[in-house]
């Protein structure tokens, strides 16, 4: 009975891991879409879906190729005629960010609660690095970070680089 709650327990962090992790791929693709949709040139193939690219190869096959190349250019994107005010644009995108930067946290303390140190060690610099990004250095949650940051390092032997991560935290404090 013990092995298989266990075994039941591994399975749930398992699944709440990859959960965590398309969360995060959801997050960083309206992230670059907000951002795209706004300044970039639209690279029709680049946003694409596989199963999209998929049907297009298969339809291409019966076009001709003046077609194919012109495809292939980029078109460029239109100033958006927004209903929206650019506050609102801004504060959507705020909220992108804060979306993505939430989704990395919590998939960063998942891999890291599950010692999954080189897993959790990009994620958390990641965070770390847009947290700093944010000039609110005050926020618990970017203390919290560092400390988890230098919990990981000091798992892995690292201490001088922790140590360096504790002193940095409690400048802030």
């Amino acid at each position: 009975l013990e092995y298989s709650s266990q075994h039941r327990l591994i399975e749930e962090h398992k699944e709440a891991k990859d959960k965590l992790k398309r969360a995060l791929a959801i997050a960083e693709r309206n992230l670059k879409n907000f951002d795209q949709s706004e300044t970039a040139p639209n690279f029709s193939k680049e946003t694409k879906s596989p199963e999209t690219k998929s049907r297009e190869a298969k339809s291409q096959e019966t076009t001709s190729p003046e077609t194919n190349s012109q495809e292939a250019k980029p078109q460029e994107t239109k100033p958006r005629e927004s209903k929206q005010p650019e506050e609102k644009r801004l504060e959507d995108k705020k909220k992108a960010q804060k979306t993505f930067a939430s989704a990395l946290i919590a998939l960063a303390q998942t891999e890291y609660s599950l010692g999954n140190l080189a897993e959790a060690e990009p994620l958390l610099k990641q965070a770390i690095a847009m947290k700093e990004n944010e000039l609110n250095e005050k926020d618990p949650e970017y203390k919290e970070l560092l400390n988890t940051y230098a919990r990981l390092l000091y798992k892995q032997n690292r201490t001088k680089e922790a140590d360096e991560q504790y002193k940095k935290i409690k400048e802030l404090s």
